[in-house]
């Protein structure tokens, strides 16, 4: 049979119709190229699927250009070359030949096939061509960009922090508002990217910024192609955000240099930590930045930290570090991890405080952090931390920045120093190592060889004094 030409086998066996949109046409189609599964993996019910899309495309791409089949000379000939014989069947299906005697002996082996019970899967036939067609053809043409913006951002908001579901609704909000909200999204191409990112930089925004909010209008594509509101992408670079946006790795580096957060020295932290100093900071803030100086945790780790997520791992008292309980989250796969507490946190009391707040009958290691908040659960450490490191007279780096982030790097270098290996220093602060060995081949760190390799990092604190402040 004609249109085979059409036909696509996935290597689990399963038969795909894939069509070409011609190029007049894309832009009010809103796809360059119609592909479809057939559900069934038998060639001959693939074929007779073929067939008839194929022809009913034919007359939608007439019917869009405002013209009928018999006027269009670009399918008189297509026409010509199916006449001679047509055949249809009781389930509505209309085939023709090209007059041969092997294409005729062709549509009675697929029509007496199709006749046999069961030969078309129900799957197949759960939909009437035309349903499928307005499946395929409809939506994206149908469907504004203000409308997929809200579709989007009710698609990510369970699994998005909301200070992350907002900083991602302003930059879509902004391109949706460039590009023209009733316009459908399908029509979007690069140059109205590209036109929208030169209006950002004419507004004063920087490089970073911008490529951030290019970065959500691309996931927000690669989205609507999934869902079929934007033409499939054969390639990354057919997604219209796709490289409109230049910011190197090594542009990356140096704003981390220049701009990134930088560890504290001996001397700061023991100014940090002077137990006269602390007085002028609230207890439940004194616990959060004493948890951070121990283990690179990040703010919003330490503020949402749970009861339940204190635990013991071969006879270790651990802390594991999740997303599982109410209003926690994680930033990358591997912040998920179970880690010794130190033995400086054991000796200020951490169990006894954790003991008495499970008597009290709470739940969190900081009771009083609202759960759900829009800047996550650590956004009061963050700000209390603030104030008293200014409040502490911590000079500002030349090159950088101090906060509470500064913790972390802390920890990494001082673990650096103490000759811990990279892979025990990733496990222990949540780190995601670049090279395949170690994300799909090694194991997951014993708790109690993390212990071996942090125990012996110190800060020369006065505890006995820090432990009676932190009653």
């Amino acid at each position: 049979m004609r249109l085979a030409h059409h036909l696509l086998r996935h290597p689990s066996g399963t038969w795909h119709f894939r069509l070409v949109v011609p190029r007049d046409l894309q832009a009010a189609i809103g796809r360059k190229i119609i592909k479809q599964s057939l559900r069934t993996k038998d060639g001959r019910v693939a074929q007779a699927w073929a067939y008839t899309l194929g022809a009913r495309y034919a007359q939608t791409f007439a019917t869009l250009r405002g013209k009928s089949m018999g006027q269009d000379k670009e399918h008189e000939a297509y026409l010509a070359s199916l006449k001679q014989l047509e055949v249809q069947t009781p389930d509505g299906f209309k085939f023709r030949t090209d007059g041969s005697d092997r294409d005729h002996a062709q549509l009675k082996d697929i029509l007496d096939h199709m006749r046999t019970p069961g030969a078309l899967p129900r799957a197949s036939m759960s939909l009437s061509e035309t349903q499928q067609l307005e499946t395929m053809l409809n939506h994206p043409r149908l469907l504004s960009a203000e409308k997929a913006m809200k579709a989007w951002l009710a698609a990510i908001k369970d699994d998005t922090l909301p200070k992350t579901l907002t900083i991602k609704a302003t930059a879509i909000r902004s391109f949706v508002d460039h590009f023209g909200k009733v316009v459908a999204i399908s029509r979007a191409q690069r140059e109205d990217v590209s036109a929208w990112v030169t209006a950002l930089r004419d507004s004063g925004l920087t490089t970073p910024t911008i490529a951030n909010k290019a970065g959500y209008v691309s996931g927000f594509f690669a989205w609507c192609e999934a869902q079929g509101y934007y033409a499939p992408f054969r390639q990354p670079r057919d997604n219209p955000a796709y490289g409109v946006v230049v910011y190197r790795k090594k542009d990356k580096r140096r704003r981390a240099k220049e701009e990134g957060y930088v560890a504290y020295t001996l001397p700061e932290i023991q100014k940090l930590f002077d137990p006269e100093a602390l007085k002028k900071l609230p207890i439940e803030a004194r616990w959060g930045i004493i948890i951070g100086l121990y283990t690179g945790a990040r703010v919003g780790e330490v503020g949402q930290l749970a009861l339940k997520d204190v635990i013991e791992r071969d006879g270790i008292p651990c802390i594991h570090i999740t997303d599982t309980g109410a209003g926690q989250r994680l930033k990358t796969e591997a912040s998920d991890r179970t880690i010794p507490i130190h033995p400086h946190l054991l000796a200020l009391g951490f169990m006894d405080r954790v003991n008495r707040l499970r008597q009290a009958g709470e739940t969190q290691f900081f009771p009083a952090v609202k759960i759900g908040g829009v800047n996550g659960m650590g956004n009061w450490l963050t700000k209390a931390y603030g104030r008293y490191r200014e409040l502490v007279g911590i000079t500002p780096p030349v090159k950088g920045r101090h906060g509470f982030h500064s913790f972390r790097e802390t920890v990494v270098h001082a673990l650096q120093d103490l000759g811990v290996p990279a892979e025990l220093r990733a496990a222990y602060v949540g780190h995601e190592l670049g090279d395949e060995h170690f994300t799909s081949y090694s194991k997951e760190e014993r708790p109690s060889v993390i212990l071996t390799a942090i125990q012996c990092m110190s800060w020369e604190l006065s505890l006995d004094a820090i432990r009676f402040l932190l009653k």
